[in-house]
């Protein structure tokens, strides 16, 4: 692996990258489901080549950010692919693990500083897209919302500040706000990253109302439930509902005792508002 002749050269893994999500991700010949697994495959083999060779730091930037696109973007697309066809915990970790990497990267232009005009201007256009995914991806975590806190305020944009206040919103159970802010996300990809926390917010959100609401005679109505957990229709939300032990008609009945608790969490789904923000864009320019 460390003979020289068999690695490829920084800007081979360039054109190497963007030929896997330029020409092969827009392919509409096969099932997305075998592209991912080839482009994943190859693209590990690019991170394999640029360790080995330990590129320097513009270099692994620009090759890392794409690719931390692409499983973010995988993630919400095939979320809802059988598992033995996808699955979600390998690109997750693929995921965390290239978006951490970068993130270190960052930090390492800053300690040393790096004066390169060219990377500095394409850091002050995109490192906060990937700083703000950070949070997204791990809401309510604390590492996460620490870090956020102590970026310098250079690189806490709009777009990181939104992050921070969704993140801490999550973690002080205001569910509602939440759903909201994830409206508002103007990027498609960090609200698809973000949709995938939904069914575990939507199980919170029902856990809390079951007691806030707890009455054998009143109900709550269902299209008021569908606006604030940001469900596509009424029948996914009766699914969900009869799912944790809920009796819903034309409303929603919460008593306490009824919720089951040992109810796993439901997987994630795709989520329209991000659909119709995706169906606007091409993907390959989206990831590049």
């Amino acid at each position: 692996m460390q003979d020289p002749q068999f690695l490829r050269p920084p800007d081979v893994l360039l054109r190497t990258v963007s030929y896997l999500l330029d020409d092969i991700v827009s392919k509409k010949d096969f099932s997305w489901t075998i592209i991912y697994d080839f482009v994943m495959d190859r693209l590990r083999s690019v991170r394999q080549d640029m360790i080995i060779q330990n590129l320097p730091v513009a270099h692994s930037i620009c090759i890392l950010q794409p690719i931390v696109r692409f499983h973010a973007y995988a993630a919400y697309r095939l979320c809802e692919e059988p598992q033995h066809l996808f699955d979600p915990v390998i690109n997750t970790s693929h995921l965390q693990e290239c978006l951490k990497r970068l993130l270190t990267m960052y930090d390492d232009c800053c300690t040393n500083n790096i004066d390169e005009d060219m990377l500095v201007r394409h850091l002050k256009d995109v490192r906060p897209e990937f700083e703000a995914m950070y949070i997204l991806l791990n809401l309510g975590n604390s590492t996460a919302l620490t870090r956020a806190l102590r970026l310098p305020t250079l690189w806490r944009t709009s777009i990181v500040r939104i992050s921070i206040d969704l993140s801490l919103n999550y973690l002080h159970n205001n569910f509602v706000r939440v759903c909201r802010m994830m409206k508002e996300l103007q990027s498609p990809l960090l609200a698809a990253v973000t949709s995938l926390h939904l069914p575990e917010i939507r199980r919170k959100a029902l856990k809390i109302m079951s007691t806030a609401y707890n009455c054998k005679n009143l109900t709550f109505p269902l299209e008021t439930l569908q606006e604030i957990l940001i469900y596509d229709d009424s029948e996914h939300i009766a699914r969900d509902c009869e799912y944790y032990g809920l009796k819903c008609e034309s409303n929603v009945s919460f008593i306490k005792n009824d919720f089951l608790l040992n109810k796993t969490v439901l997987s994630p789904a795709h989520v329209q508002f991000v659909d119709n923000e995706f169906s606007k864009r091409s993907i390959s320019n989206l990831i590049l």
